[in-house]
């Protein structure tokens, strides 16, 4: 129920949500992979402190890797601001 006038110091209920894997592919490391993880980055540039980026992969530690530039891959909105991010 998200009808919050009766009460409203009820703070919101947080729904995860499962993702399907995708079909298969002959890409060998799609086929590895049978979950997906939805993340949260966070700035950790102090000019930039509220700085949120949400997403999803299949390797949270290559993810996190390609978002601070260490290797090529990124988000682009996550090139410029933000730099580094944490998870």
């Amino acid at each position: 129920n998200t009808d919050f006038s009766s009460n409203p110091l009820r703070p919101p209920t947080l729904v995860l949500a499962t993702l399907a894997p995708p079909p298969p592919r002959s890409c060998r490391h799609c086929a590895m992979s049978k979950h997906f993880h939805c993340y949260l980055l966070r700035s950790m540039n102090p000019r930039n402190p509220l700085s949120t980026y949400i997403g999803f992969t299949t390797n949270p530690t290559k993810r996190i890797r390609r978002h601070n530039g260490e290797i090529k891959g990124g988000a682009k909105r996550t090139e410029r601001r933000g730099r580094p991010w944490e998870i």
